[in-house]
């Protein structure tokens, strides 16, 4: 069977967008174990300065994001995994739209990312917040398609979703979404463990004193030491300490 065109494509994605809820029911109502395309869209409003693309059939929706599963042939992922395991249910690390919503959120919904080796995430409580927002503003749509990544920048391109960022760099969003994406990157402190906020500490905290050099413990000699009538010298008399001389 021959794959599903550009045009075919847009019109399955701008059929009635469903609740997160309805999407992680088990197919068919919900989202399908197979590659093709996906539509996030919003409740208009919720994301200041946004540019409205409204929906055909429900204008008080505007779309966000356009995405393919897989994104190449070598890949076995599928939509249900990529929109469940990733973009709802995983974190900023793992999923780009996640990373995208977060650092436009970050001030609105109080998120705290921090970093790891390759990294930026956030922690079990600024997550749930973040997926919450989610269940109560954004809808999802998709479509199948087999190969999904040869038409991709064309659906892109002619659907032109603000969030995204690859092969989208003329939207009037563009720099937006670049600029807000390098504040939470920027944002993000180094964190030890996972499930605790990353915390400034003292500069000198945990480190343990360095050995003096003898010339600094010369320096510290008492004072007293100095009117010895044995003509001791300061070597002699640094290490004597409170016994005295003599």
């Amino acid at each position: 069977m021959a794959a599903i065109d550009v045009t075919d494509v847009i019109e399955r994605l701008e059929q009635a967008p469903v609740a997160l809820q309805t999407a992680m029911l088990a197919p068919p109502d919900g989202v399908p174990n197979a590659g093709g395309f996906y539509a996030w869209w919003a409740k208009q409003g919720v994301l200041d300065a946004l540019p409205e693309r409204p929906h055909p059939l429900d204008r008080s929706l505007s779309l966000l994001y356009v995405g393919i599963s897989p994104a190449r042939a070598s890949s076995g992922q599928k939509l249900r995994g990529r929109l469940l395991g990733n973009h709802i249910n995983g974190n900023t690390g793992s999923s780009t739209f996640r990373f995208v919503l977060a650092s436009l959120l970050m001030s609105s919904l109080d998120l705290h990312p921090y970093r790891t080796t390759t990294k930026v995430s956030l922690d079990e409580g600024d997550n749930s917040r973040l997926r919450e927002w989610q269940f109560a503003n954004l809808r999802l749509s998709w479509c199948e398609r087999e190969r999904p990544w040869e038409i991709e920048e064309a659906v892109i391109q002619a659907m032109q979703p603000p969030l995204n960022t690859a092969g989208n760099s003329s939207h009037p969003f563009f720099a937006t979404v670049k600029a807000n994406r390098a504040a939470f990157r920027a944002a993000a402190l180094p964190r030890g463990k996972p499930g605790l906020r990353a915390t400034p500490t003292e500069p000198n905290e945990g480190l343990r004193p360095r050995p003096q050099t003898p010339s600094e413990r010369l320096r510290r000699v008492p004072r007293r030491a100095t009117s010895c009538t044995h003509r001791c010298t300061w070597r002699e008399v640094s290490g004597l300490g409170s016994r005295g001389c003599g």
